[in-house]
């Protein structure tokens, strides 16, 4: 016992010690936020040109502007085919004067125009015809420049027939003094250039067009920058001008947005992650989902059991307790706000994904945030309220109080009788059995019958609420030629709908960039996030507590509830003590909450070492800590089931239940790069670009999961054994080093024909290190033809870009799961303490999963990008795939995992653009995404179980990763209304039952996930007004309607217990002989004998379906049927917004806000799908009879924000 509370002691003392370091970090973090901010306030006021020194004498330009590309890191474009009047002619003496000052003088006289935008200089000649008048008057002229969303376009060049120019000026507007009979260019880069006459009206309000996204759009892949023109992989890239409307996390508005990528939002919880897939799954056990790269640096998920952990050796208890865990976590980027987010870029097919190497075969998402620019500092603040709806049971075919009290006594007037040995005091049932039992009168019963009757307990209003979220955020940025600044904080308070589901967000970014001398550049970044979210305790869900509990019970009532642990659905057996249960009270004596706390630091260096090198080095580091802590106090049913009496005053029983898990994640890269770039030939049509690097990541986690230990128990324990005296908790520390070569190389002619090249090997400490397969090479390479830039396709006015590209590559992905090496954990199930079991065997000759991948695309635009498309098509292979492989019982576990599976993925998918209306008032674009994925497995060498089959998880030759598998239903029986089944009850085959191969006896029906996605967006704006519309699509997948009743412990057809709801359905069910001619419905069967006497385990040799009593009945066989089962099909309208501009009205009021925006919208509008359904939502899935689930429903959500900018 000393030795006991020593170690308890010395535990407390050491999780005080990481809750002091956390804060002591966090405002370690805030600090660096604020001291750093303020320097670079004052360096940014400070910012100026850069200084060159020029010495030349009767030099051509050309040669001049050579020499000051040595001198500064600025991008010189020239537009000119011949040598001017400048030629020997320029002669300069300066020292430490503005670059400015040089190229004022350098082109005096010449007409050349020079513009300075960021670090690039453009120097052009005018193409504008002399005047044709003598006309010297002169007149102003005035005017605005904007594109086609009404937004300024500052800094623009305008240029007059005359010689006058002028620019615009951050707003838009500019003036200029011209020749009535003169022409006026207007240029910008970015935009389509316009030339008008001086007394054209069009001046007062002019508009340019943006020139085609393809050619001039730069990619950030993590590691470096191409132009789009010179990318011959498969991506898609979304630009992020503001968040993403309604939503406060990035991946969920990705929904329908991305051709490639489908995201399932299976659940509406607060911090609930969604699933995403692209181009399908390439593995059978570990983690389908892409990797997320921010900023150049992979984030990494957190940890608790991984995918690879084989689940179906944990406990009931413990798959709950997971779940729970999940519930609240959240992913990698939840802590990412959106606000802070630049551009999103999707890297899919093997040339555009090699780069990353090992897991890269899922596919990645690039984020790229936010940076300062050159400039004043600019502020922008947003801030944004949304109120979520409810559910209601208007939309579900659920029994009201009377209907629910009209079943009761239909039932039991017939002579159906409860198989419980005692049947609670509650509701209807309870009731009868009190005026059976002449506990009452006929006047007591009557008038408790009636109000009974009239309660219809609205559980979803009293459990789930109109719940008002908030976000409010605040940027500012700028800087100057030597530094730029990029800081924001914001906070968030999300409420989930159902009330105690609530997350509150708190995240920073600060980005700056020092340029120490032309040549280097040293940038700093801090991203950090401190989220709290809370939810419901292992196995508590207010939505299925709803949907399937006797609206005639009082929400304030503790009734005899038929619950098990975790809140499952039991039974009143004989040894079962009959608890007083009410949700409410649990919702107070019960929590699941999560701390977590995320520090993201990255330092980068960049030297260009001449013209043509830059070398680059990172070094980000991360910080993670998570707390997590689920507990249920005395007063809760949870502490009751285990004491096995209701709680007590005067009996000290048990205090609370508490299981806190302390996880803590440290990471670091370390990458460093060479990159070259040079074109060459007399007019520089060959183009050399090549990359190489190393890079060093490592991960590691360690943590206390279920680390607290019960109070000590003095009290009287019934049913229930006394717990051991023992700390209930698993320490766990895992590690994942990989250490990587990379490079790439490419070759373009005339921006024309590109080749590509990319290469890189990864070596793992989970790959044996006598293992010849210890490093993976992954290698792609790709091709690239800009039909566009052929000399008989350039000057056509109605193709804009056309282009065809293919690749082909290989990739490798590991399981962090499986290792070389013996893998032991001990359980934190609080019913089964203590147990140590096998947790994964070692496997000596670990590979690595390889997949290769051929893609072949084209795009194209016309008509002044009015219409684009982009199409591909892809074939990739996974070969020595893991899966798992029946081993010996005296190895202590089932099964072992090996390589040896093959995975199969084919598919297309295509974007579609249009711009029918285009014109000064109005624009309207519309996009269409569409993804389609086939996915097959092959040299599975086990046959799949039972419940593996029917779940959506089985894995069978020639089918996809998780196909729906179920039983043949052949109709109710005449003779009991009991359902009956082909290759069971007709065409029997007794001997196919018993060989366990269940895929031999089961019907196919599809697969578990969509095989084709897409959405629809669309944006109408008439002046300063702005409506758009988002819908996503799924289509070929399969799910199971929800049970029409919940059954017992093992699922068997009977009179539902008093306490719980049941479906309308119930109303149509067999009676009497015949009415399985038009009814589906089963009887409610009266057990006059045992249950298990109406077992139908015997028949089948394939045992994973049977309860723990070793029983099966029909009524499970009826939920898996294929009656039960529809298409998942569905069109949901994810978001409609409205947005005013009043950017030009407020310019007139001050000129200190530059932007404002206000936007209302509604987010999940709408949702069409299977009329089957009846309310259920086919991505979230569906409810068990026998079990919980951690699901909650998505509901529509109304949303304001204001945006302002100063």
């Amino acid at each position: 016992m000393d030795a006991l509370f020593a170690k308890k002691v010395q535990r407390q003392s050491h999780d005080k010690k990481i809750s002091r370091a956390c804060r002591h970090f966090r405002l370690y973090g805030w600090i660096c936020c604020l001291g750093t901010l303020l320097p670079l306030l004052a360096i940014a006021r400070q910012a100026t040109v850069p200084l060159v020194s020029v010495h030349v004498k009767k030099t051509t330009l050309n040669q001049l502007i050579a020499h000051l590309q040595h001198q500064v890191d600025f991008e010189f474009i020239y537009t000119y085919q011949k040598e001017h009047p400048s030629k020997g002619r320029i002669t300069i003496n300066m020292d430490n004067v503005p670059l400015t000052t040089i190229l004022d003088k350098a082109l005096t006289g010449t007409r050349l125009e020079y513009i300075l935008r960021g670090k690039v200089i453009i120097i052009r000649e005018p193409l504008l015809p002399e005047p044709t008048s003598t006309d010297t008057t002169t007149k102003q002229i005035t005017g605005y420049v904007h594109d086609e969303n009404n937004q300024p376009i500052p800094f623009t060049s305008i240029w007059c027939s005359d010689g006058q120019r002028t620019h615009t000026d951050r707003n838009g507007f500019f003036s200029i003094n011209t020749n009535p009979v003169s022409r006026l260019k207007f240029t910008c880069i970015g935009f389509y250039q316009l030339t008008l006459s001086a007394d054209d009206k069009q001046l007062n309000d002019v508009r340019l067009r943006k020139l085609s996204e393809q050619m001039k759009e730069v990619v950030v892949n993590g590691y470096q920058q191409q132009q789009s023109w010179e990318i011959t992989g498969a991506l898609s890239k979304l630009r992020c001008t503001a968040a993403s409307d309604g939503y406060y996390r990035l991946d969920q508005s990705l929904q329908g947005q991305v051709p490639g990528l489908a995201v399932s939002i299976t659940s509406g919880a607060v911090g609930a992650n969604p699933i995403a897939r692209i181009r399908g799954a390439t593995t059978l056990v570990g983690s389908r989902e892409p990797v997320w790269v921010v900023d150049g640096v992979v984030r990494e998920d957190w940890e608790f059991y991984e995918q690879g952990f084989d689940k179906g050796a944990l406990q009931t208890s413990e798959m709950i307790a997971l779940k729970a865990r999940q519930s609240v976590i959240g992913n990698s980027i939840l802590g990412l706000n959106p606000d802070d987010i630049a551009s999103v870029t999707i890297l899919k097919d093997a040339a555009a994904t090699s780069i990353y190497g090992a897991r890269a075969a899922n596919g990645v998402i690039v984020v790229t945030t936010k940076k300062g620019k050159v400039g004043p500092p600019s502020i922008t603040l947003r801030t944004e309220i949304s109120i979520a709806d409810k559910p209601s049971y208007r939309t579900m075919d659920r029994m009201n109080s009377a209907e629910r009290v009209a079943l009761s006594k239909e039932v039991l007037k017939d002579g159906t009788i409860y198989p419980d040995r005692r049947v609670p005091q509650v509701a209807y049932d309870g009731l009868w059995q009190r005026w059976a039992n002449k506990e009452i009168d006929q006047a007591e019963y009557n008038r408790e019958m009636e109000i009974l009757e009239k309660n219809n307990t609205d559980w979803f209003n009293i459990l789930f609420r109109n719940s008002i979220s908030k976000n409010t955020y605040l940027n500012i940025s700028g800087g100057g030629h030597r530094a730029t600044y990029y800081a924001s904080i914001g906070y968030m308070d999300e409420a989930g709908n159902a009330k105690g589901n609530d997350m509150k967000r708190i995240s920073s970014l600060l980005k700056s960039t020092f340029r120490i001398t032309n040549a280097i550049e040293l940038g700093v970044q801090l991203n950090t996030s401190f989220r709290r979210v809370k939810g419901f305790y292992d196995g508590l869900n207010p939505y299925e507590y709803a949907y399937n509990t006797n609206r005639a019970i009082k929400p304030e009532e503790y009734y005899e509830a038929s619950l098990g642990p975790q809140y499952r659905p039991a039974d009143f057996s004989a040894n079962t003590p009959l608890l007083h249960f009410n949700f409410l009270n649990e919702l107070q004596h019960t929590g699941n909450t999560s701390k977590n706390d995320d520090i993201n630091l990255s330092a980068w260096l960049k030297i260009r070492l001449g013209k043509h090198l830059l070398w680059e080095s990172l070094f980000a580091p991360r910080f993670v800590n998570t707390y997590n802590r689920r507990w249920a106090d005395e007063h809760s049913y949870a502490a009751a089931l285990q004491r096995g009496a209701d709680f007590d005053p005067a009996n000290a029983g048990m205090k609370d239940i508490v299981n806190t898990d302390t996880l803590q994640m440290r990471s670091y890269t370390v990458r460093s790069t060479l990159q070259f770039s040079r074109p060459v030939g007399p007019t520089l049509q060959h183009s050399f670009s090549a990359l190489a690097g190393a890079e060093i990541r490592s991960t590691a986690y360690r943590g206390i999961l279920g680390g607290q230990p019960q109070e000590p128990f003095t009290g009287t324990r019934l049913f229930v054994d006394p717990e051991p005296e023992e700390l209930l908790s698993a320490r766990t520390f895992k590690q994942y080093n990989f250490l990587s070569v990379f490079g790439n190389a490419s070759y373009a002619y005339r921006q024309k024909y590109i080749v590509s090249f990319n290469a890189r090997t990864d070596a793992s400490n989970r790959i044996s290190a006598s293992s010849p397969d210890r490093f993976n090479p992954v290698w792609s390479a790709g091709v690239r033809w800009n039909i566009k830039e052929e000399n008989w396709l350039n000057k056509s006015k109605t193709i804009d870009q056309l282009a065809i590209r293919a690749s082909w590559g290989y990739q490798g992905n590991t399981v962090p799961a499986i290792a070389p090496v013996l893998w032991l954990t001990n359980t934190t199930d609080p019913y089964t303490p203590g147990t140590i079991r096998i947790g994964g065997l070692p496997y000596q000759d670990l590979r690595w999963e390889r997949t290769r991948a051929l893609n072949v695309g084209i795009e194209i635009e016309l008509l002044d990008g009015r219409i684009g498309c982009s199409f591909d098509y892809y074939n990739k292979r996974t070969k020595d795939a893991l899966l798992k492989q029946p081993v010996p019982v005296e190895f202590g576990v089932a099964e072992a995992y090996i390589n040896g599976a093959e995975i199969r993925n084919k598919g297309y998918e295509y974007s579609i653009f249009a711009k029918p209306v285009s014109t000064t008032d109005w624009t309207w674009n519309i996009q269409w995404v569409f993804n389609y994925n086939r996915n097959e497995v092959y040299h599975v060498r086990e046959n799949a179980s039972l419940k593996a089959l029917l779940s959506g998880s089985g894995i069978v030759n020639g089918k996809p990763v998780g196909g729906i598998w179920s039983f043949r239903y052949a109709g109710l029986s005449a003779q009991d209304g009991q359902p009956n089944f082909y290759s069971l009850d007709v065409d029997p085959k007794t001997e196919l039952l018993r060989e366990g191969r269940p895929q031999h006896y089961l019907l196919y029906q599809g697969a578990s996930e969509p095989t084709f996605t897409g959405g629809l967006t669309t944006n109408l704006r008439y002046k300063r007004w702005s409506l758009a519309a988002s819908f996503s699509y799924q289509g070929g997948g399969y799910v199971r309607l929800n049970p029409l009743a919940q059954g017992g412990d093992g699922g068997y057809w009977r009179l539902p217990t008093p306490d719980r709801n049941v479906s309308k359905e119930l109303n149509t069910r067999w009676k009497q002989p015949g009415d399985e001619k038009h009814t589906n419905v089963p009887a409610v069967t009266s057990f006059r004998i045992l249950p298990p006497s109406y077992s139908i385990a015997p028949y089948f040799g394939d045992v994973s379906m049977l309860d723990k009593e070793g029983n099966l009945y029909r009524y499970t066989l009826y939920n898996y049927s294929d009656l039960r089962t529809v298409s998942a099909a569905n069109l949901r309208c994810n978001n409609i917004s409205l947005r005013c501009n009043l950017d030009d009205i407020v310019r007139q009021w001050t000129r200190h806000v530059t932007q404002i925006t206000v936007t209302t919208g509604v987010n999940n509008a709408f949702l069409w799908a299977n009329k089957q359904l009846k309310g259920q939502d086919p991505e979230l899935g569906y409810m068990s009879a026998t079990e919980n689930t951690a699901i909650l429903p998505r509901y529509r959500s109304y949303y304001f924000s204001v945006m302002l900018g100063f």
